[in-house]
């Protein structure tokens, strides 16, 4: 078994995505079938792996509310997320990734580290969110990459606050949104 922390830095993509191979052999995930099934045609789109499907919606309605037209694409943890990179041509690369903390499989600190390794996905901005407000996770997050750190929004408004942060990466301002700020 390949352990993804094992991974040598400073790879080139080809040499990333051969040291990527063992973790993904086993299965072959529908979105992979189709070539290029799931990219993007200029159109920014962030990715988030969560695998707390109401996380996972919470996000995606926030997008929705206030970046309607900007894609947001979900996975249930940070391998299928690496996986849906590796096939990505680089023009077709996401404006942002946003990883929870704490997943099965490959949680956010190995994700970093893989995407760190990748020098293609290095100008990729990263932003780690959970429900911890721990400092040695905050610190580990940032060391391996992370922009930022930011504990989980419990509030549509704290979501749109979040969401509306990202405006300097995805190169698009949100739309105003309809959640009134309670005072």
């Amino acid at each position: 078994m390949y352990c993804i922390k094992d991974l040598p830095r400073g790879n080139s993509p080809k040499q990333l995505d051969s040291l990527l191979k063992p973790l993904f052999r086993k299965r072959k995930l529908p979105f992979l079938r189709e070539k290029n099934a799931y990219m993007t045609t200029g159109i920014p789109y962030v990715l988030l792996a969560e695998d707390d499907p109401d996380d996972r919606d919470f996000f995606c309605e926030g997008m929705r509310r206030l970046y309607p037209h900007i894609n947001a694409r979900t996975f249930p943890d940070g391998e299928e997320l690496l996986e849906f990179l590796t096939q990505c041509a680089i023009p077709d690369l996401p404006a942002c990734i946003l990883l929870d903390y704490r997943m099965p499989r490959l949680n956010a600190p190995e994700v970093l580290l893989a995407i760190g390794a990748a020098s293609r996905f290095g100008h990729i901005p990263k932003i780690v969110w959970s429900t911890s407000e721990r400092k040695k996770d905050m610190d580990e997050c940032l060391n391996l990459g992370a922009v930022r750190f930011v504990v989980k929004p419990a509030t549509d408004r704290q979501l749109d606050d979040l969401l509306k942060s990202l405006d300097r990466w995805i190169g698009a301002p949100a739309e105003p949104s309809p959640i009134k700020n309670h005072t």
